[in-house]
């Protein structure tokens, strides 16, 4: 699927050409994680972030950066998705 919504459009004007996604399974839980994930990814665009971000990393990936534990590595999703720019 193409998508020409504000979050491929912005991953687009960052560089981005290709976003891969490899599971077993597509279901819904799979579909939302990785919504949320590209969710994550748009907030550190427009906040002009670089690298990785470890706290949605770790919670949405299989080999994170750093591996934290799911409770930590929720909180700081949420921390990172309700925090401003700094």
């Amino acid at each position: 699927m193409i998508s020409t919504g504000g979050t491929a459009r912005a991953l687009r004007e960052a560089g981005i050409e290709r976003v891969v996604v490899v599971g077993l399974v597509t279901d819904h839980c799979v579909k939302e994680t990785v919504i949320d994930a590209l969710r994550c990814v748009k907030l550190g665009l427009d906040r002009g972030l670089s690298g990785p971000l470890l706290g949605p990393s770790a919670y949405f990936m299989k080999s994170p950066p750093e591996q934290w534990t799911d409770n930590r590595a929720r909180d700081e999703v949420e921390d990172f998705a309700q925090s401003s720019s700094e």
